[in-house]
């Protein structure tokens, strides 16, 4: 009667017009999979003659939760007659080739054999080929090639299954009972020999990709698979599958994976397994964990030894490949997958011996050259590869920065194990810094905006360039600043300011401003780094030069360049005052000299403040001043002014409130006007403010068309006591005598950061 009840809501979970019938049936089938008995229940459906090929399947994947979890199954009394159930329905799915039914079913055979204590962890493997063999016979698999294939494919999957069902923690087992299941398992040599067997077929692109899965599935039980090492041939032959259109992505990941099985476990640590946390470790066994430990060495020495041999053909790849951009992406991607995996075994492996030691160096050096040049790629998902690659690289060299008492602050997960470095990198300090040059070379290059951007994407607004352009600009910025922290900060920003020097000189020159744009974006990225409590002269030199290519790039004429300079003469409060010491000393040592880069900064601010016709340029001109502002010894040097200047600066300040900024600036503004009020004084700010309101205002500012007494007592409110201590007050005022927010009028705030 259930089976009956069960097929008609399989019926109507499938037939049925009705959205609510197919939700009940949905309901009731899920409640049906967790009654008591539901476990014969559901294998009497799945061996009916009569069944559908969806009741077969609803009776395959509800099983698998009931083999992983329930006692039932495992009863000594009760497991070999279900294991022997469970693998004739698998030997009959697959030999009517009908994987959807036999994968689950494979799956609870698998859980149901590593659970149950009837066989020895070390007959797991052989006692259930066998069993499949034999079921396979009574399917009909006989011994036509059609069958032998057959039977290939069906220990494939069940290999798998194996793997998956002893790391997995949905498989509930004693921990002692996992950890002899997966040491048999790795120990167990049928599964390279089903992945040599399976490549060698010609033809069956399926079964050579479920064999190059068993492998990448074998490889998470911990340790190398069992002959691994010895195996040359079959190891040559999946680098090579790699570059293959039909199996490059799975072989890649395989090969990637057989690498990872090269990264020693420090501790008996279990982390970068996909059960989250359940590897072989060999931590039973002082004896065995050694000869684990050796195969890794051997296996990691024989696969570096290939590399330069993959090399050569990836390149003839490329090279077959041009003009056809997809299968470039393909070869990349699978190229960055194993190579990335290969340098991260080779610097968890980096006290080799001399003559393993030029092979992992080159390893890492071979994967550095491949992720160099797909940096250079235009397909989006080719450069988020190269710069996982990167990022994962510098992680580590980071790491050992840290470990080693460097300067990086950055804790990397490879030093807390799971195949680290422990300390060790595969390269040596000069390669390290070679390496990190054309590192940071290569971004910028990615970095710099292509001369073909339409105009109304160069404003001085970030957010206007294109979002693919911003897209990359982010994903490299990032990489960037790790480059850079793991290259030394000071070092990578003298290196920055002769780039931007020289792309300044070349732009002056009349050539384009996008190398200048670039490089001050960039330097940007790196000068928050610099927070140097006691100035030194070679922190004063590097502001100068800073200053001096900032001031030289505050051109109306090119927005983009002058929005990215603001950008960074903002970030640069903490180490502008240190000009003023610079170049008072110079000032007495060469009278005739021009203008002080200081009030020269100050008053190419006024100027961009006052661009009524590029709104977006002036509202960045406000929030570089409102920054510099915030920082109490820069406005403190406002007090040298005779007058002119700090009234320019607050008048264009007054001017941007009153109609280049959009209403919610107002509040950055006159944050920015009162951090001036309590750095220079009362009574120096009052004729700043009176001068430019009463005096130098021009006739279309807002104020300038009350009467000349509502003017005066508009200064008088702005000046008094009430304001000087309550901010938000003076805001206020402010807004009410330069227009404030019209009514009506809605202006979203752009997001934090852009």
């Amino acid at each position: 009667m259930a089976l009956e009840q069960a097929r008609a809501a399989l019926s109507a979970l499938h037939t049925s017009p009705s959205e609510e019938e197919r939700r009940a049936a949905d309901v009731w089938l899920r409640s049906f999979a967790t009654q008591e008995g539901a476990w014969h229940r559901l294998l009497a459906l799945l061996a009916d003659p009569a069944a559908t090929e969806h009741e077969r399947f609803y009776a395959a994947t509800a099983l698998r939760p009931l083999a992983q979890r329930q006692k039932e199954p495992v009863h000594p009394d009760a497991a070999p007659a279900a294991v022997q159930q469970l693998a004739q329905q698998y030997a009959a799915a697959a030999a009517a080739g009908s994987w959807a039914v036999g994968n689950p079913v494979a799956a609870a055979l698998a859980a149901v054999a590593v659970r149950a204590q009837n066989w020895p962890a070390e007959q797991l493997v052989p006692q259930m080929l066998l069993l499949l063999h034999s079921a396979l016979q009574g399917a009909g698999a006989g011994g036509n090639s059609s069958s032998a294939s057959t039977q290939l494919a069906a220990a494939v999957h069940l290999l798998s299954a194996l793997a998956e069902a002893a790391c997995s923690l949905d498989t509930s087992m004693h921990p002692q009972r996992r950890e002899a299941a997966q040491a048999a398992l790795a120990a167990a040599p049928e599964p390279l020999a089903a992945v040599q067997q399976a490549l060698a077929a010609s033809g069956t692109v399926q079964l050579q990709v479920a064999a190059l899965q068993l492998l990448q599935t074998w490889c998470t039980l911990g340790p190398p698979p069992a002959g691994a090492e010895a195996a040359g041939e079959l190891l040559w032959q999946l680098h090579l599958a790699a570059l293959d259109p039909a199996l490059g992505s799975a072989a890649a990941e395989a090969v990637a994976a057989l690498y990872g099985s090269c990264c020693p476990e420090p501790g008996g640590s279990s982390s970068g397994n996909r059960a989250s946390g359940s590897k072989c470790n060999g931590s039973g066994s002082n004896g065995t964990s050694e000869q684990w430990e050796q195969r890794r060495r051997v296996l990691l020495s024989t696969l570096c030894g290939l590399l330069p041999n993959f090399a050569t053909a990836l390149q003839q790849a490329l090279s077959q490949a041009q003009g056809s951009s997809s299968r470039q992406v393909q070869l990349l991607n699978a190229a960055l997958s194993m190579l990335g995996a290969a340098a991260k075994a080779a610097d968890s492996q980096a006290q080799l011996a001399a003559a393993g030691q030029q092979a992992v160096a080159d390893a890492v050096q071979l994967a550095a050259d491949v992720a160099l040049l797909a940096l250079q790629h235009p397909q989006f998902d080719v450069l988020l590869a190269a710069l996982q690659h990167w990022d994962e690289q510098l992680e580590r060299w980071n790491a050992l920065s840290t470990i080693g008492g460097g300067s990086s602050g950055r804790r990397s997960s490879s030093a807390d194990g799971g195949g680290g470095s422990g300390g060790c990198t595969a390269v040596g300090a000069q390669q390290r810094q070679i390496l990190l040059g054309q590192l940071c070379g290569a971004l910028l290059q990615r970095m710099t905006l292509a001369s073909h951007l339409p105009p109304e994407c160069l404003t001085a607004d970030a957010r206007d360039l294109p979002d693919p352009v911003q897209q990359v600009r982010r994903e490299v910025a990032d990489t960037f600043r790790s480059a850079t922290e793991c290259l030394g900060v000071p070092a990578a920003r003298q290196q920055l300011l002769q780039l931007a020097q020289q792309a300044q000189a070349a732009w002056q020159a009349g050539g384009g401003w996008q190398e200048c744009e670039c490089a001050l974006y960039a330097l940007n990225l790196v000068w928050g780094k610099q927070r140097s409590a006691q100035p030194d002269g070679s922190a004063a030199t590097e502001a100068q030069q800073a200053a001096a290519m900032v001031a030289a790039a505050l051109q109306p004429g090119v927005p983009k360049l002058a929005g990215t300079a603001l950008t960074l003469l903002g970030g640069m409060a903490e180490q502008l005052p240190l000009l003023e010491g610079t170049e008072q000393r110079q000032q007495q040592q060469h009278p005739q000299q021009q203008q002080p880069l200081l009030p020269q900064l100050l008053s190419l601010l006024v100027q961009l403040l006052q661009q009524s016709a590029d709104d977006k340029l002036s509202r960045n001109a406000a929030t570089c001043c409102s920054r510099l502002a915030a920082h109490r010894p820069l406005a403190a040097l406002l007090r040298l002014d005779a007058g002119g200047l700090g009234r320019a600066v607050v008048l264009g300040l007054l001017r941007a409130a009153a109609g280049a900024m959009p209403p919610y600036m107002v509040i950055a503004i006159a944050d920015a006007l009162h951090r001036v009020w309590r750095a220079v004084g009362n009574d120096r700010f009052a004729a700043w403010l009176r001068g430019a309101v009463l005096e130098s205002a021009a006739e279309d500012a807002p104020w300038r068309k009350w009467k000349r007494e509502a003017q005066e007592a508009a200064v008088a409110d702005l000046l008094s006591p009430q304001c000087a201590q309550d901010a938000r007050r003076f805001k206020r005022l402010l807004k009410v005598m330069t227009g404030g927010k019209k009514k009506g009028q809605r202006v979203d705030q752009p997001a934090r950061g852009s």
